[in-house]
């Protein structure tokens, strides 16, 4: 902020301060509030928020709810924006869904991590070259290559629900279908059924995946998903729109079970369905081969398998050539006469070949003073279409702070709203795990006790005065209201380091009319873990914000203070971590991840 302002505080996430918990279990017969640590302490009807047992009502569809609340996560949620509205539940208010939720179980900070790192290794897809030894310097990294595709994730199941994750414009439910008996049952075209469940387990130790089951079916029986389906009930066909899949390659799942006849994935496409269920084919005249869909066999087995599908290798019995941009979405089918089907489906997604649009640079050396991360070979680049929009990418107001100000300490350094950590010297801030150590801003938040807006932790701001550009990264709050407000906080706003300030040419306080808007950050290294206490885990050094985190398929609680919180212990685990643009990576979560998106084209 402009120092005429006065003192500033800055909201961290220091655990000590937030809430102090007791350990326990709720007991069946329990009151309600009796203490827990996780929900499975908790009697059924009831789940474990902020150390206490608070009940809840179950639900499958929106219908089972009332009162304007909406059935997520098996639960009704009631509909927010401040964790005021969830206080008399027990909840707080989880965003960007907008729901009350469980409040995190807090747990003590986490330690900090060690210096250096080794000598330079070749950058490939995912990885860019690591950085030197911490004494003598590495040798610098090779030149990057593709090694392998990447995969935008389309639903692993874990929210425990019936519909696909939220993610580069996809929408759709599961159902199943058959012209004989199947479990689930199938929805009748737009009937309003209970929906589609996910069962258990998954593949790979996690909680849920896609199960149906099927006898005595006359032809076929199977699960179809679509890609872009608003509609609230699991098949409805009046909602039904095409989804794009041409920046993709094909698909990829995990699959386990038993069919009588040969198993089928087939991507729907609008030429081939029925008009009847959204498509355009006649199928009143069976010459047509109506919902002779493209698509490629694939054999199951007693145990979890991947199966990987690419669109140019479906085939297809009608005369309709494949066009990516008309798919509804993925069926996969048993067809076979009188037969009998157990199907397992999980971590569905779409994958793209991981040829680079630019060959990869060399890898730097590291330095005598401390292993730095070297450049490494460069990822190929990714549509990021889903960046959040800017709340005003035609002007802004602005004003600067420094950590002096009043930024909470933590193991010796300031710690940020966001878990960002950094050091001072003046009015020069420096920080770790962001495009440029000195250029970072506070973006506005509902209140000190509200950081509403904490999903744009780690996104980058453009920033132009007149012939002057910056790019700086979100890593703190800049309160509207609350103890400690800053009333120059409004939705357009944002509150600069010092030194971003200063290199604009700013030379008043809170200056006008300025441009500014999201942009993906043109990031060095690979995306860095960091830790608040063992169940915790911050993801920084990022391209554009993450979506969700999971821990062996269990997805994590975005904390109001930018932490993913789980029931368990983090360092050491495999963790699943997916951007706002859908992108996906698989890391160990040991500080630095030895990978990185792609870029963002």
């Amino acid at each position: 902020m402009n120092s005429s302002l006065g003192f500033r505080f800055r909201r961290v996430a220091l655990a000590s301060v937030i809430f102090g918990l007791i350990a326990g279990a709720c007991d069946v017969g329990k009151t309600q509030g009796a203490p827990c640590t996780v929900t499975a302490d908790c009697m059924a009807g009831s789940e474990c928020s902020g150390g206490h047992c608070v009940p809840y009502t179950a639900c499958m569809t929106d219908a089972q709810c009332s009162g304007g609340q909406q059935c997520a996560s098996g639960a009704c949620r009631t509909t927010c924006t401040t964790d005021e509205q969830c206080a008399s539940l027990g909840f707080v208010c989880a965003l960007p869904a907008g729901q009350c939720m469980p409040k995190p179980t807090m747990s003590s900070g986490g330690s900090g991590g060690t210096s250096g790192d080794s000598a330079g290794s070749a950058g490939t897809l995912s990885t860019s070259g690591s950085g030197g030894d911490q004494t003598s310097g590495g040798a610098s990294g090779s030149s990057g290559m593709a090694m392998g595709p990447t995969s935008d994730l389309v639903d692993d199941l874990e929210d425990n629900d019936g519909r696909i994750t939220m993610a580069g414009g996809r929408q759709g439910g599961w159902y199943a279908f058959s012209d004989g008996s199947i479990m689930p049952p199938a929805p009748d075209d737009n009937a309003n059924s209970n929906g589609f469940m996910p069962a258990s387990p998954g593949a790979n130790s996690s909680q849920h995946a896609v199960h149906v089951s099927a006898s005595g079916f006359g032809n076929y029986a199977g699960v179809a998903v679509d890609f872009n389906n608003s509609g609230v009930r699991p098949k409805d066909t009046a909602n039904r729109k095409v989804y794009d899949v041409s920046a993709y390659d094909g698909v990829v799942f995990q699959a386990k079970g038993m069919s009588s006849g040969s198993m089928r994935i087939m991507a729907v496409t609008q030429q081939i369905a029925g008009k009847a269920e959204g498509g355009t084919c006649d199928d009143s005249n069976t010459g047509n081969h109506c919902w002779e869909s493209y698509g490629k066999d694939f054999t199951l087995s007693s145990d979890w398998t991947e199966v990987r599908v690419r669109f140019s290798d479906m085939t297809t019995g009608n005369s309709s050539p494949f066009d990516p941009k008309s798919v509804f979405g993925l069926a996969f089918q048993d067809n076979a006469q009188n037969g009998s089907l157990d199907l397992w489906i999980d971590d569905l997604a779409l994958f793209k070949d991981g040829t680079p649009t630019g060959g990869g640079g060399t890898g730097s050396g590291g330095t005598s003073s401390g292993g730095t991360s070297s450049g490494g070979g460069s990822a190929g680049a990714t549509s990021c279409s889903s960046l959040p929009g800017s709340p005003n990418p035609g002007s802004g107001s602005f004003t600067f702070y420094y950590f002096g100000q009043g930024t909470a300490q933590e193991g010796g350094k300031y710690k940020t709203a966001c878990g960002y950590t950094g050091t001072e010297s003046g009015m020069t801030d420096t920080v770790s795990n962001i495009v440029n150590p000195s250029y970072f801003a506070a973006i506005p938040g509902a209140s000190d006790t509200n950081f509403d807006t904490v999903g744009h932790c780690g996104e980058c701001v453009k920033i132009t005065n007149g012939d002057k550009s910056i790019v700086a990264t979100i890593i703190d709050e800049c309160p509207v209201t609350g103890k400690y407000p800053n009333p120059a906080c409004t939705p357009e706003h944002l509150d600069l380091s010092w030194q971003a300030w200063k290199d604009l040419g700013y030379n008043v306080g809170n200056p006008s009319g300025t441009t500014w808007q999201f942009v993906p950050c043109d990031i060095k290294g690979n995306v860095q873990l960091s830790f608040n206490g063992p169940n915790e885990v911050y993801v920084q050094n990022l391209i554009v914000p993450v979506q969700s985190v999971k821990m062996n398929g269990a997805m994590g609680n975005h904390t109001s203070y930018g932490s993913w919180q789980f029931g368990s212990g983090v360092q050491g685990q495999m963790l699943t971590i997916t951007d706002v643009a859908g992108r996906t990576i698989t890391v160990t979560a040991n500080g630095d991840t030895g990978k990185q998106f792609p870029g963002c084209n």
